[in-house]
């Protein structure tokens, strides 16, 4: 009986969306338009990229599993501290779930994250004891306006090897957890200690986790696929990565959505734009700092520099190859993202 509506519901959201999809792979031998992913990806305010780090536990977190054996049932309603726009929508609260792990909203399925994909669960269903071994927990971290709620799922499970009984010990678990940042609306997926080796039964028909951001009501997703180590983007809401994510992995999505503490870099201007030597970045009075990356359309990164004390940045991109670039501009107050075409 598990997730019989969730999947049902998800296919047949899916079926219209995914039938353009195989006609666009078919007009390509099979392989996925890429050109017109990475635009549709763009389309949506959101850029990936990747990094490493130490995967830190939560400290004086708040456990919102509790006492339960958490599995598909129940949801757990988490204040997320501020307003958060995902897909542009405002939010302050989010549902950990399952199988989207979180969901924005009062009606299920509309905007949602699989930070991770396969079916976490408990692992006190598989142990013994029967008692909770995997809490869910949430911290507000920081101070406004720069907050960022933090979700950990810490030593969980798997129903796939869980429910296997030919898998005699329950052995395999994953810690996960999943960042969301005040004003830049930015989030982060960060991955830690795991142990993951039935893969062929934790990944049912898939090489790894299946990781996007669903936006059900306009038909926008962002998915990965490809090496876990370093995953390209997709809008095929069932694309998978290859492998488990490595302890210390960092999955970013950026996004220009920015907040209600945006006021330090509105009435930004820059020119000329297409640009072929010198961009021109006149910002709204002296800031102390400002930090501009250039990345390409599959989110790597191509440019970074900081400026100090700066109202106007003079930025030379005459070795970029002509095409379509981000440009992302940070300070202290907040992000923005502007894309420039290089001639």
């Amino acid at each position: 009986m598990k997730k019989i509506l969730t999947i049902t519901i998800t296919l047949v959201i899916v079926a219209l969306f995914q039938f353009n999809i195989c006609l666009s792979q078919t007009l390509n031998n099979g392989n996925l338009n890429k050109t017109k992913s990475v635009s549709d990806m763009l389309s949506t305010g959101y850029t990936f990229t990747y990094s490493t780090g130490t995967y830190t536990n939560l400290s004086g977190s708040t456990n919102l599993s509790g006492i339960d054996l958490w599995d598909y049932l129940p949801f757990y309603n988490c204040p997320i501290g501020f307003t958060f726009k995902f897909f542009n929508i405002p939010f302050d609260t989010v549902n950990v779930c399952d199988p989207n792990d979180v969901e924005f909203g009062l009606i299920m399925g509309k905007y949602s994250i699989s930070a991770y994909g396969p079916d976490m669960e408990d692992r006190g269903l598989g142990d013994i004891s029967f008692k909770p071994k995997s809490p869910i927990s949430y911290l507000l971290d920081g101070n406004a306006p720069h907050r960022i709620l933090k979700i950990e799922w810490k030593n969980a499970g798997f129903y796939e090897e869980i429910k296997d009984s030919n898998i005699i010990n329950k052995t395999n678990f994953i810690n996960l957890q999943l960042w969301l940042y005040e004003t830049s609306n930015n989030l982060e997926i960060h991955f830690g200690p795991h142990l993951v080796t039935h893969t062929d039964i934790i990944y049912p028909g898939a090489k790894g986790p299946n990781i996007n951001l669903s936006n059900n009501v306009t038909s926008k997703y962002i998915s990965l696929y490809g090496d876990s180590t370093k995953p390209s983007v997709s809008t095929i809401t069932d694309s998978t990565i290859k492998g488990t994510p490595p302890n210390g992995m960092i999955y970013k999505f950026a996004t220009d959505y920015v907040g209600i503490n945006d006021k330090a870099l509105k009435g930004i201007f820059l020119y000329p734009n297409p640009v072929r030597d010198m961009v021109h970045i006149v910002l709204p009075g002296k800031l102390e700092w400002v930090n501009v990356q250039i990345y390409n359309l599959l989110g790597n990164e191509i440019l970074n520099k900081k400026f100090l004390h700066a109202n106007l940045i003079n930025l030379n991109v005459n070795d970029l190859a002509p095409g379509t670039y981000l440009l992302k501009l940070q300070t202290a107050e907040t992000v923005i993202t502007k894309k420039i075409t290089k001639q």
